[in-house]
């Protein structure tokens, strides 16, 4: 598990603070999946995943995020 920890962030969904697993985005390996919501820290950016998508790690390092759409 590539999880370093838990903090308190904003929810755009519920419309307030929720807890976020939070994940160093150094220590993400191809085929990391991280289930919103999450934040992922990198020195220069950050990525946030909302309650209702997930991420992933391609064979390349790239994270994809994946939105659950309802029709």
């Amino acid at each position: 598990d590539c999880a370093k920890g838990e903090r308190p962030a904003f929810s755009l969904i519920k419309k307030v603070f929720i807890p976020f697993t939070v994940y160093d985005r150094s220590e993400l390996f191809p085929g990391a999946v991280m289930k919103g919501p999450a934040i992922i820290e990198e020195r220069e950016s950050t990525i946030i995943i909302g309650e209702d998508a997930e991420g992933s790690v391609d064979e390349y390092g790239f994270v994809w995020i994946h939105l659950k759409i309802s029709v």
